[in-house]
């Protein structure tokens, strides 16, 4: 798992190697079952080593749209303004 994050890392840029030990000594690992909720926080960055999630807007909906899919090995930011959109694993994901 993290020799996928880290090859994915170097595919956007060079990588020091004390900018990765920086990282592996703050990474977080979460495994979902089928159906939970990914928590968010504004500011993370998460790396999908494993699975399928699927991104939720419940603004102003009755129904909370589907506003994106994310596979294994995508990366994504939690930001200010999409802090709210929530992701629910469609299936075991880590």
């Amino acid at each position: 798992m993290n020799q996928n994050l880290k090859t994915t890392l170097q595919s956007h840029g060079a990588l020091r190697p004390e900018a990765w030990q920086n990282i592996q000594q703050k990474m977080q690992t979460i495994s979902l079952g089928a159906g939970d909720s990914l928590p968010r926080t504004e500011g993370s960055f998460s790396f999908l080593a494993q699975g399928i999630l699927k991104e939720y807007d419940p603004d102003q909906r009755s129904r909370p749209a589907i506003i994106n899919l994310l596979s294994t090995g995508q990366c994504f930011t939690t930001r200010r303004h999409n802090q709210r959109h929530y992701l629910k694993a469609v299936q075991p994901s880590t």
